[in-house]
């Protein structure tokens, strides 16, 4: 998710809220409640009444009917659990939760996840820091992404201009794996970078970056999604057009067929819940593969100073090759 403080931290001063951008013609629908709330113990950090669930992701599988999601849970200790569905909008959680972190797997910290099926193998990426402590990415696999998983091994270090890795997520382009990522910048900025991959598992050449128009304001780290949609990298992503708060999520296209340039900061697409300053960490499922032909996305909203989360889910008939690029894109 964002660069919100810890629970036991004051948030920083919230800026006037800017001027909404320009919306391009997509219908999102919010579910009137909230999908996933904090109610077991390792989600509540010490001594808070409010815990922290977020950062979702989610795979459909035909052959039974079920959703899976993969989220963060707490926040000084934030690691990885699950929960599953029928519909996506009622959840049962995992009774074994965290999968990762805490311990589990040989990791404290264990979040900011993102999950993507590959030859009947599910891969979890996962970030071993929160707030501005320096990142690494790893990854870790299994035949269902929970059980049996494979030790996690370092997939994406820090670099010279990318100094702590946070929230990723990887598409397959039809030849090679692209991989993006959020980092800090020696100017502690948070920024999007990307990487071209030979696999699931690497290896990785990082690409020239950071990434232009995946980025709007300062101090605010993208937590997205990316399919390769008509030959073009479409991703749905977090940002702010006022620094660290004020955060919606946005839809942007590639500038064209084969490249990772983005040539403006995309259209606003899910907008805040009254109350709430965050709401991001979009994941989505093309309702082209669902059987009520609904396309899901499910997000994190994100209640400050206290580091209070839920995570909401939103739907648009129809599929996603429906929801043209935002203009200018």
């Amino acid at each position: 998710m964002s660069q919100q403080a810890a629970p036991t931290q004051p948030a920083p001063a919230a800026p006037s809220a800017p001027a909404a951008p320009v919306q391009d013609a997509e219908t999102w629908t919010r579910h009137p409640a909230q999908v996933l709330t904090p109610s077991q113990t390792w989600e509540f950090s010490p001594g808070s009444a409010q815990g922290f669930v977020a950062e979702p992701s989610v795979l459909y599988d035909a052959s039974t009917g079920l959703y899976t999601m993969w989220y963060s849970g707490g926040w000084e200790k934030c690691s990885t659990g699950t929960a599953t569905s029928t519909d996506g909008i009622t959840w049962v959680k995992n009774p074994a939760n965290p999968i990762l972190g805490q311990g589990k797997m040989g990791q404290t910290i264990a979040c900011r996840n993102f999950v993507v099926k590959h030859d009947a193998e599910v891969y979890v990426y996962f970030s071993n820091s929160v707030g501005n402590t320096p990142g690494t990415i790893y990854v870790t696999h299994s035949e269902d992404g929970i059980n049996n998983l494979a030790p996690p091994i370092p997939f994406m270090t820090p670099g010279t201009v990318d100094t702590n890795l946070a929230n990723s997520w990887m598409v397959f382009n039809g030849t090679k794996w692209k991989f993006f990522y959020d980092s800090m910048t020696p100017e502690n900025v948070w920024e999007t970078f990307s990487a071209t991959c030979d696999s699931p598992l690497g290896p990785c050449i990082k690409d020239s970056g950071p990434l232009k128009g995946l980025q709007i304001g300062t101090g605010v780290y993208g937590g997205g999604w990316v399919q390769m949609q008509n030959g073009r990298y479409n991703t749905y992503f977090l940002a702010s057009v006022a620094g660290h708060l004020f955060t919606p999520v946005y839809h942007a296209c590639d500038a064209g067929t084969g490249t990772v340039t983005f040539d403006n900061h995309g259209s606003l697409v899910v907008d805040m819940l009254p109350g709430n300053d965050q709401t991001g960490d979009p994941f989505l499922i093309d309702g082209a593969n669902l059987p009520d032909r609904q396309s899901r996305m499910w997000v994190t909203d994100v209640y400050n100073p206290t580091g209070h989360a839920t995570i909401g889910m939103a739907t648009h008939t129809g599929p996603l090759s429906d929801i043209p690029c935002p203009v200018g894109n």
